[in-house]
Parts: C-alpha cells; sequence; structure tokens
C-alpha cells in the first residue's frame, strides 16, 4: 500500500490500520497535530468526495492501494471560508430585495421560491459560524462586534428568520415584506461584521 499526505510518502506498514476509515482518521489525526486539514482523497486514481467517503469507510485496505491525500493549512482553510462567505454576502441581499419586490408585484409563487434559495444561503452561513466557533474555541457570549455580542447576533438573526418563516406560512404579506426590507437585510450587515471580526482571529 502506498500512501502520500501532502506528497510526502509515508509507512504505514506497522500502524495496525486495516480499513480506509481508519487511515482516514489516522491522517486526519496526524494533519490537526500540524495544524492541517485533510481537503481531498484520490484512491487508485479516482477522487473520493465525502459521501462516497463514508460509504467506504469499511473498505479494507490492499497491498496494491495507492492513496493520495491533499492537506492544507488549516487557518488558510478556515480564513478561505470566512472570506468566500462574507463576499457572499451582497448576492444574498440581492436575492431578498427580488423577493420583496416579487411580494410587493404579487408574485407569490416566485416570492417563496427566491426565499427557500436564500434559506439555504442562511443555514450554510449559520454552518459556517458554528464550525468557526469549533475551531477558534471563542465563547460567543464575550466576543463582542460593533458593541454587541455574537451570541446576541446570532439570536437575533435566528429570530427574524422564524418571524419571517412564520409570516410566510401565515401568508401576511405585508409583515413579511417589512421583514425582508428593514430585518433581513439589516441582519446581513451585521452578519458582514461578524465574519470580518471572525477573519480578524484566524490565528
Amino acid at each position: 500500500m502506498q500512501v502520500t499526505i501532502g506528497g510526502v510518502e509515508v509507512d504505514l506498514s506497522s500502524s495496525g490500520v486495516r480499513t480506509l476509515g481508519e487511515l482516514i482518521d489516522a491522517v486526519q489525526g496526524a494533519a490537526s497535530e500540524r495544524n492541517e486539514i485533510a481537503v481531498g482523497l484520490v484512491l487508485n486514481g479516482q477522487r473520493i468526495g465525502p459521501e462516497q467517503e463514508a460509504s467506504q469507510r469499511e473498505r479494507e485496505l490492499m497491498p496494491d492501494d495507492v492513496i493520495d491525500f491533499q492537506v492544507q493549512d488549516a487557518s488558510a482553510v478556515l480564513t478561505a471560508a470566512l472570506e468566500q462567505t462574507r463576499d457572499g454576502l451582497p448576492a444574498l441581499e440581492e436575492k431578498l430585495g427580488k423577493v420583496a419586490t416579487a411580494l410587493q408585484c404579487g408574485a407569490r409563487q416566485e416570492a417563496f421560491s427566491l426565499f427557500g434559495e436564500c434559506l439555504t444561503h442562511w443555514r450554510q452561513v449559520i454552518h459556517l459560524l458554528q464550525a468557526t466557533q469549533a475551531c477558534l474555541g471563542y465563547d460567543p457570549g464575550e466576543v463582542e462586534v460593533e458593541g454587541r455580542t455574537i451570541r446576541n447576533i446570532n439570536e437575533d438573526l435566528l429570530t427574524a428568520l422564524q418571524e419571517t418563516k412564520r409570516a410566510m406560512e401565515q401568508g401576511d404579506l405585508v409583515a413579511l415584506s417589512d421583514l425582508l426590507e428593514y430585518e433581513l437585510i439589516a441582519k446581513l450587515r451585521e452578519e458582514r461584521a461578524l465574519l470580518e471580526q471572525l477573519i480578524g482571529m484566524v490565528p
């Protein structure tokens, strides 16, 4: 079995690793000690995505297997994810504006479809913030952004999203339009400041 990590061949013959899942876990553990993260896996010339990786974790390793792990500096990966999310906020703000316009024009189906896309985007932002908290180990009740704690900012965002969802379910178009134009767009600008703060906190 030939295993390379970040272009460097390593000898795992005496490691006791038997399955692909055990190998992945061992590589991720070793990488984390060097502040790195495994970002790609190629097994016998085939790139293995997250779903394939999950389904093949119990696969027994074979003597003729050729396995290549790509690794990157964890701080660089986290910074890039935060910057990409920050740079994507203007597009989300534009889409929220289109939802409000569609509602005002009576195009409810179009508005609801667009808002569904916005919710998917919001969920991605929230998941990244959760992952960032786990990586950086900060207390959201202690770190402040423009005079407010991260916990308060996130709680207000979730409340606004819940109110928006409730207004949609109840067909309250007036409340929904107001929430989109005045609440959520303001929350987006807070999220941008929050992301800027987190980018500065990455070691």
